[in-house]
């Protein structure tokens, strides 16, 4: 048996699939066949933000472990390494130059995913979109 390929998701996907999971919410198809027979992994940006979320939100802390429970369960998490810090900064400097900034969590999650070697798969592809110019890989 084959190891499935890896792919990184952003935070919109996480939440997703959450959601989903939680709630017996339908995954949006075109998420489902990018996600399907892979192993995913979130950047620690990611989780940042799903713990900011449930913060702000002002979840109890037990909804809140819980949802650190499915992420730490479901998903491989990538540590920024100094790797994913030179492609930040190639890629924040590539996509102003151009004009087309990127915001900074987004560039974040896009060097990660980059520096791995891994596809990203987002919900959000017009965030992501100028990144692809500069090698970025979107599923």
């Amino acid at each position: 048996m084959s190891t499935p390929d890896l792919a990184l998701i952003d935070t919109d996907v996480a939440s997703v699939l959450y959601r989903a999971r939680l709630f017996q919410r339908v995954v949006p198809a075109g998420l489902v066949g990018a996600v399907t027979d892979r192993a995913l992994a979130i950047c620690v940006i990611t989780l940042g933000e799903a713990s900011y979320g449930a913060l702000s939100r002002k979840w109890s802390a037990r909804r809140t472990a819980e949802m650190l429970a499915f992420y730490a369960d479901s998903f491989d998490v990538i540590e920024l390494s100094r790797a994913a810090a030179v492609e930040y900064g190639r890629l924040r400097a590539a996509t102003e130059a151009l004009g087309r900034p990127v915001a900074s969590n987004d560039l974040w999650i896009a060097a990660s995913a980059s520096a791995n070697g891994l596809p990203l798969v987002t919900l959000n592809r017009r965030h992501f979109e100028p990144l692809t110019l500069h090698g970025l890989r979107l599923l």
